[in-house]
């Protein structure tokens, strides 16, 4: 085999490696209801173990949205709180919430 062939195929190897990667990534992100995007750029720019980062990452559902929650308070930072009707005046006083 010469060296201009033996490249050829291990350029072409390496970049079908990597779109496998990536579409592996893309797939694990979204079974995770993440972005198509974020898990494809993961597996395309560090391959295996950007899939394996794209699997680590939480699922959106389980993400906290405190800007949904009424006052802007996470069901976590109330109960630490005390009450259901903290405020995110007291939050930051106690220093569980960011001003």
């Amino acid at each position: 085999m010469t060296d201009q062939t033996y490249y050829t195929v291990l350029t072409l190897g390496s970049g079908l490696y990597l779109m496998l990667c990536a579409i592996a990534g893309g797939y694990v992100s979204t079974e995770k209801n993440r972005s198509l995007g974020e898990g494809m750029l993961f597996g395309l720019l560090f391959g295996p173990l950007g899939v394996v980062a794209a699997a680590c990452m939480p699922d959106r559902a389980e993400a906290p949205a405190a800007a949904s929650q009424p006052g802007g308070l996470t069901e976590a930072q109330r109960k630490y709180l005390g009450h259901a009707d903290a405020t995110p005046e007291r939050a930051r006083a106690k220093g569980v919430a960011k001003t």
